[in-house]
């Protein structure tokens, strides 16, 4: 990480025109809708809303699922929009409760086959739906791909194609299809009687993780968000990053932001935001973000400085964030009434224990 200089970051709790933001009123009605609207225009794109014709199609696979202790439910969500139609699928894992249950919606990376395998013959680390369950929370997933390809196909054969023939500066990229999506999966988690709708996280990792950061700011119904190595235009601070660049992250997956987004690739002092920002987007909501202490390409110092940075949001609520002057353990937890943090021993993933961390914060909260 480079050495920070409060004196180059862009001020949290100043609006554009320069006033001062010194109460909750002030952060709710000026501030953020100013950072939503900057970081939407400027890089993730502006995404459609919910469609008018949104359908869910539930199959119950298996109402003993797990050994009898959960039910596993398939569901479709199809819609059409004015050059298309669309559907995708998610599953969920809800335990047997006599009570609505809180949920934790997984933004699914990597090879489908090998994360959700819902017979559970393969059961990946990345989404431990026995130790989820165990826990009380009904284990949700979808694959990110499904609402648009990982590579530069993405505006063509996509959810994007059946809202638009024509790319803009601000046209949405692919973390905000996918962010759209698990913004879908929620319209359908408010109609399961099954889930506590005011108890629902997302969950994601890396380019996952992004996604995750994203939907929790566009998707107040997100009553918490985890986000694990989300690196570059995550979690971490841009200017005084280590590891992937703006221009490095431009140049492999232009296809992930909008087209404005390219401007700042030699010239990240210009840029009106920082990632502290985004996550302050959350408040008052519950954050998690997670590190790794071997993933210097995401660079663990600068997820944890802007963390520290976004809780000035939350003091104006009340809510202490993380200490400025704390450097963590690694694999020890840390949390405040809003933020949480930890940075787990080894490389970059998404491992049982982070997930049994970030149910650890949610039950001393929830």
């Amino acid at each position: 990480m480079k050495l920070f200089d409060p004196g180059i970051t862009p001020k949290l709790l100043t609006a554009l025109d320069g006033t001062p933001i010194t109460s909750q009123e002030a952060w709710a009605s000026i501030r953020r809708p100013e950072i939503v609207e900057m970081l939407t225009r400027e890089v993730y794109g502006a995404a459609p809303g919910r469609p008018d014709n949104l359908r869910f199609d539930t199959v119950v696979n298996d109402g003993d699922a797990l050994e009898g202790k959960a039910v596993l439910k398939t569901v479709t969500v199809s819609f059409e929009g004015p050059y298309g139609s669309w559907s995708f699928p998610f599953w969920m894992f809800t335990p047997k409760h006599d009570q609505p249950v809180g949920a934790l919606l997984l933004i699914c990376i990597g090879t489908k086959e090998d994360k959700l395998d819902i017979t559970r013959k393969v059961k990946s680390p990345a989404w431990p739906v026995e130790e989820i369950v165990a826990r009380g929370y009904a284990a949700v997933a979808f694959h990110y791909e499904s609402l648009a390809p990982d590579n530069t196909e993405c505006f063509s054969h996509s959810v994007h194609s059946c809202f638009s023939q024509q790319r803009s500066g601000d046209s949405w990229g692919a973390i905000a299809a996918w962010a759209w999506g698990a913004m879908r999966v929620m319209d359908y988690l408010q109609t399961d009687p099954d889930i506590n709708k005011s108890r629902i996280g997302v969950v994601g990792h890396s380019r996952g993780a992004k996604t995750a950061l994203l939907t929790g700011m566009l998707d107040t119904r997100f009553s918490a968000v985890f986000s694990n190595n989300s690196g570059c235009m995550g979690a971490a601070m841009t200017r005084f990053k280590g590891g992937e660049s703006v221009a490095q992250i431009n140049e492999r997956f232009p296809y992930w932001f909008c087209q404005n987004f390219r401007k700042y690739d030699d010239d990240v002092l210009a840029m009106p935001f920082d990632q502290h920002m985004f996550l302050a987007t959350i408040a008052p909501r519950l954050l998690y973000v997670s590190s790794a202490t071997n993933d210097e390409w995401a660079d663990p110092d600068a997820e944890l400085t802007a963390v520290k940075l976004a809780g000035e949001a939350y003091r104006l609520y009340c809510m202490n964030g993380i200490r400025d002057t704390l450097y963590p353990v690694p694999d020890k937890s840390y949390g405040g009434a809003g933020i949480g943090y930890h940075r787990r021993t080894g490389p970059h993933g998404l491992q049982v224990s982070d997930w049994m961390h970030f149910i650890d914060f949610l039950d001393a909260r929830w």
